[in-house]
């Protein structure tokens, strides 16, 4: 029995921090450096860098006149493991692992970054154990907590006791985890780059159209010579939804549509599918789509009439339009419908309207498909992580295809 969990009776357990065959080469804190937005010789990381579990280097920082010997000290190396000691509690604990050598980032504050030892652990296997003590809570339970966050010092990290299989064992059970996590970074950069896709067709379709017909000059642009021209108000009407407290969901079928989707479910509806809502507020400008009836609640705007226009084109231009720059009110933004009552905009004939719909929702199939096998996977990850870190699983005797 280790303090938080289990472990098989033939695997050792060591401190984090121990210093004879140490586990970490190094500890330490980030550098502290003025930070810019935009530019600057260096990116440095920080709490969000970290965010979604990975090295994101879309969400650094950058450092400028840095010494030659500070940036041969903070270089981010292979198998750094940066780990979240300042954060709200659910985040408190998160790590991320360096996949290769890193030129030009550094290692920033907020962070701490710990150097396996290769030679005694695994670097994969130690990201692995803080990934699963993070999963039961162990870091919330060994924290100190002050307004808006938690920490946890280096003192607290260093006495942590871990659990540490012999290395082939931990080569093992590292080639499983890091195989399920691959697939699921394989999701996620597919999920980006079709949202990426997505992004450049609903522009082309929007402008060009489908028919390849010669375009005209309208005052938003070109667009092809038989759309309309029309006000906002001819498009579609759109109607604040209504009031519903918590307390008179009754727990139907029916979805009530809030600004960021459903938010519970009624057994009435006031709108026919297939419907749109708009965020009015809270995700404001945020539009949806619903195949089914579905009551509107009041933080959404809900398209009362869509004037002989298809309701999923309808849907996907009210998105282009982005409507959430039309909000009013400093402390609570909110929608402002008359803004963007006589807005023009250019509209196809119904046929074509259909057919640019289908082809948009056919990319959205492939977005979703591709969310709910990253879902899969993860709930995978989480599984195996648990029955992996505490030998419910073991793998020393199994034969792993590609393992070498």
């Amino acid at each position: 029995m280790l303090e938080f969990t289990s472990i098989p009776d033939t695997w050792a357990s060591v401190l984090l921090g121990r210093e004879v065959d140490p586990v970490l080469s190094m500890i330490r804190n980030g550098l502290t450096l003025p930070q810019d937005k935009n530019k600057g010789s260096y990116k440095i990381t920080r709490i969000e860098t970290i965010g979604d579990g990975y090295i994101n280097e879309d969400r650094v920082r950058y450092v400028s006149n840095v010494s030659k010997e500070t940036v041969e000290k903070y270089l981010i190396r292979k198998d750094d493991i940066l780990f979240s000691h300042i954060n709200s509690d659910p985040h408190i604990g998160k790590t991320a692992i360096a996949t290769h050598d890193y030129p030009d980032l550094l290692h920033g504050m907020n962070l701490l970054l710990l150097r396996p030892n290769s030679e005694v652990v695994e670097p994969y296997f130690l990201h692995s154990v803080f990934c699963f003590y993070r999963q039961i809570g162990v870091f919330i339970k060994i924290c100190a907590r002050a307004v808006n966050q938690s920490s946890i010092n280096q003192e607290k990290l260093r006495a942590l006791e871990i659990p540490l299989p012999p290395i082939t064992e931990q080569q093992r059970i590292t080639y499983v985890l890091s195989t399920v996590q691959t697939a699921i970074e394989q999701q996620e950069r597919l999920i980006k780059l079709t949202r990426e896709l997505r992004s450049a067709l609903m522009h082309k379709l929007f402008t060009e159209g489908l028919r390849g017909e010669r375009q005209k000059m309208t005052e938003i642009g070109p667009v092809p010579k038989s759309w309309e021209i029309k006000p906002f108000e001819t498009f579609t009407t759109l109607q604040r939804g209504k009031d519903l407290t918590k307390n008179e969901f009754k727990g139907g079928n029916i979805p009530v549509a809030g600004s960021n989707g459903i938010i519970g479910y009624h057994n009435t509806a006031f709108v026919k599918g297939p419907g749109v809502t708009v965020g009015r507020s809270g995700s404001t400008g945020k539009v949806i789509f619903y195949e089914q009836d579905f009551w509107a609640h009041n933080t959404s705007l809900y398209v009362k009439d869509f004037h002989d226009n298809d309701p999923r084109f309808a849907a996907y231009y009210l998105e282009i339009l982005n409507l959430g720059r039309f909000k009013t009110g400093a402390s609570v933004p909110t929608l402002d419908r008359n803004a963007f009552k006589h807005l023009p905009i250019t509209v196809p004939k119904k046929e074509e309207q259909i057919e640019i719909g289908r082809i948009i929702m056919t990319i959205d199939n492939k977005i979703e498909l591709a969310n709910a096998k990253k879902v899969t996977l993860e709930e995978l990850f989480r599984t195996l992580l648990n029955q992996l870190m505490t030998g419910q699983i073991r793998v020393n005797e199994i034969d792993l295809p590609g393992f070498s």
